[in-house]
């Protein structure tokens, strides 16, 4: 049986594609379920800052190491790994935030993404999961004032 150069070339790149598809299947599978924890998380903490600190948006990583800290639900993962897999826009203006919230069912903007990869979605992206709750917690707001909210969030 005699082989050609163009079918031993063409061997070679269905073998190194079939190699390479698998390794990105493989990661898929890890990290981006990794990721959309780490996703969650990242909205956990935010939300957990904002409430805590009358809506203000978190600065820096510091300001929501200590939610981290007292976390049941951050997977096992180290603060560091989690600084290293989630990107958080920290200059971002929450007063814009709102004003967007309250005009939209759909946010405008990106303010928490995971680093390397897109993780899975679970229902929402973290994105409409920040922008839904603001729009509910100005909705709350302007029904019920805000001694009431911060009253609701001290009984959780």
């Amino acid at each position: 049986m005699r082989f050609s150069l163009r079918k031993m070339l063409f061997s070679i790149s269905v073998t190194c594609m079939a190699v390479f598809a698998g390794d990105y299947i493989r990661r898929m599978a890890t990290y981006g379920i990794q990721d959309s924890y780490a996703e969650v998380t990242a909205v956990r903490l935010v939300i957990a800052h904002m409430r805590a600190n009358d809506g203000k948006w978190p600065s820096d990583w510091k300001q929501l190491e200590r939610h981290y800290a007292y976390a049941s639900w951050n997977r096992g993962m180290t603060f560091e790994r989690f600084q290293d897999r989630i990107w958080i826009d920290f200059s971002a203006d929450i007063d814009e935030m709102n004003e967007s919230a309250d005009a939209n069912e759909y946010p405008g903007y990106t303010v928490i993404a995971a680093r390397y990869k897109p993780g899975l979605l679970f229902e929402s992206s973290p994105n409409e999961c920040i922008h839904n709750y603001l729009r509910l917690h100005n909705h709350m707001r302007r029904q019920f004032g805000d001694d009431a909210l911060q009253q609701s969030y001290e009984s959780w």
